[in-house]
């Protein structure tokens, strides 16, 4: 699926994605994703979201196990196309 960097969350919809929504960053996620010690969906994307605020993603990515697409949105970052 080709997602332009101006598509905003709410326009993607797709079976199995599901959404986690934070102060600061919308994730979205499909399939099986978690980090060592949390129970996998929900719980390990909500540390994810908290562990974003201080580290990028790049460093994190590691961190994250299971086979699964990611999707992570900045809230009040726009982009220009």
């Amino acid at each position: 699926m080709l997602i332009s960097p101006s598509t905003e969350p709410n326009g993607l919809h797709e079976t199995g994605l599901r959404w986690h929504k934070g102060s600061r960053f919308t994730i979205g996620w499909k399939g099986h994703l978690f980090l060592a010690g949390l129970t996998g969906g929900e719980e390990s994307v909500r540390r994810l979201a908290e562990l974003l605020a201080t580290r990028p993603l790049a460093e994190l990515a590691s961190d994250i196990l299971g086979r699964f697409l990611l999707l992570s949105f900045m809230k009040g970052v726009t982009t220009s196309a």
